[in-house]
């Protein structure tokens, strides 16, 4: 692992209450297991470096620009094509990532790292090395949305719901 000599702050759906300290980018090593259950190294640039988490954040932006595939569509879902989704990385045309179903997050195990890993398994670059800017993906009006409740749910007239 490399550190960028940059940080990001990380937003979640309402800036006021949900915002992160500052978090290290960094270019990295991921060792993961592949579909047919052979090890293989993700070498991700520009990611987030959550130290004391047990989740990596990997941009589905980031790597779809990078020409990696990612269908986070959940097998028990359908797709806007009407077919179910297939739930993995795709790193080669015989190469994917299974995405596990964490209850509306997908994910995949990290698997322990073993000093020279990088030089027994395949490694797939799956983010460029260039200057990550994950602002340029937003919509204009975005920085006005962000002060407006997306949604208010009630159980009933009286009673709010929980959730939010």
């Amino acid at each position: 692992m490399s550190y960028t000599g940059r940080s990001a702050v990380l937003v979640r759906y309402d800036p006021d209450s949900t915002r992160s300290g500052k978090v290290l980018i960094i270019t990295g090593y991921l060792k993961v297991m592949s579909q047919n259950n052979s090890p293989v190294i993700l070498y991700i640039h520009e990611a987030p470096y959550l130290k004391d988490s047990e989740v990596t954040l990997v941009s589905e932006y980031q790597s779809w620009e990078h020409g990696i595939v990612i269908d986070s569509v959940s097998q028990r879902h359908k797709t806007i094509h009407g077919t179910f989704g297939t739930q993995r990385m795709v790193l080669s045309k015989h190469v994917h990532i299974p995405y596990v179903d964490r209850g509306g997050l997908m994910g995949f195990e990290i698997l322990p790292w073993k000093e020279g890993d990088e030089h027994i398994y395949d490694v797939f670059d799956i983010t460029s090395d260039k200057k990550w800017k994950p602002r340029r993906f937003r919509e204009k009006d975005t920085l006005l949305l962000t002060k407006i409740p997306l949604a208010k749910h009630f159980i009933s007239d009286s009673q709010p719901c929980p959730y939010g």
